[in-house]
């Protein structure tokens, strides 16, 4: 009787546990148990308010996550800084009545909520960011009336954005709409990272993709420092098949670049110059991808508008683990411990 007693109390236990953990994680079947990778992933949930959130795995072999900011209004892109703090692009939130797209700032545990940047959702929309190396965050924009897409307002800087909780410095423009070409149906321009080694390191990288699947389809431009206001072709607009459709883009710790076909299903890799190394994987519907410091890549799929996958590969492309998710994912980072 007394081992029938303690049998029940067990089981009421794990039930409290399995309670616990539902109120803030999202759980489904079980991946493949990866090795244990230096830094802390995050990703975003893409769901209108109040059901956006930046995420982090609590068991990726089981394919658990856990809610660390919850009640966020499309968040989108998530960059982990050079202060170790995450940033976030959120788009079309409510601020007295009105809707606003702007860039919030957390700690790892979600705490320290401090905004950045905002402006009316009708003047800009927030498409991907990138911190330079003296702590500006740089991020790209494009406009929508109606559900008509319109010419980017080109890229921008916050100066100082590391320093937002003392200082807020409003955006201003560096490269103008002329720039770029006019998009049709995505996220236009996009800065994304500044490459770390090779003859053009200090350089700026940004997506430039003027429509899902038209020709010539997407590229990747080089803005060379010190002032990032010119533009250089770094990864041409090709088609293999399909046109090259990149919608994200990483470094590893040697300087290589991973970009993410969407429409061709494959990571590519390239040389810091920007001579192709090859494939790197083959992957239906890659979004975004981080790599951490053991070089380590997580990469967001998209499986539909409520449905979505994280996957971690090797460095030299092997598959790691694999999880899928009831929800829609996008942007992902990987941050060292604060």
């Amino acid at each position: 009787m007394r081992n029938i007693k303690l049998l029940g109390l067990c089981a009421a236990l794990v039930l409290l546990a399995l309670v616990a953990v539902s109120s803030s994680a999202v759980t489904v079947g079980a991946g493949l148990q990866p090795p244990p990778g230096k830094g802390t992933v995050y990703i975003t949930k893409v769901a209108p308010a109040p059901d956006g959130a930046i995420m982090k795995p609590l068991d990726l072999g089981l394919g658990i996550l856990t809610s660390i900011v919850s009640g966020l209004a499309a968040p989108f892109d998530l960059l982990c800084g050079p202060d170790g703090r995450l940033y976030v692009t959120e788009r079309w939130a409510v601020e007295k009545n009105q809707p606003v797209n702007r860039i919030l700032r957390f700690n790892q545990d979600g705490s320290g909520r401090t905004l950045v940047a905002q402006w009316p959702a009708s003047e800009l929309q927030l498409s991907g960011m990138a911190f330079a190396p003296n702590g500006d965050l740089y991020f790209g924009t494009m406009t929508i009336q109606g559900q008509e897409y319109q010419p980017t307002q080109g890229i921008w800087r916050i100066p100082g954005a590391l320093q937002a909780d003392q200082q807020f410095n409003p955006p201003e423009q560096i490269l103008p709409p002329h720039s770029f070409r006019k998009p049709t149906r995505s996220d236009s321009v996009r800065p994304v990272a500044f490459l770390t080694s090779g003859p053009f390191q200090g350089d700026l990288l940004i997506i430039d993709v003027p429509s899902w699947t038209g020709t010539p389809g997407g590229r990747v431009l080089r803005a060379p420092k010190p002032e990032f206001n010119t533009l250089v072709e770094f990864i041409p607009a090709h088609n293999n098949p399909a046109p090259f459709f990149p919608q994200g883009l990483a470094l590893n710790s040697q300087g290589d670049v991973f970009v993410t076909d969407h429409v061709n299903k494959k990571i590519l890799r390239y040389e810091p110059d920007g001579t192709r190394k090859g494939i790197f994987a083959e992957i239906t519907g890659p979004m975004q991808i981080a790599i951490g410091p053991d070089d380590l890549a997580y990469i967001t799929v998209w499986q539909g508008s409520s449905a979505g996958a994280l996957l971690i590969l090797a460095p030299d492309g092997k598959s790691l683990g694999s999880a899928q998710f009831p929800m829609r994912m996008y942007g992902v980072t990987v941050c060292a411990p604060q």
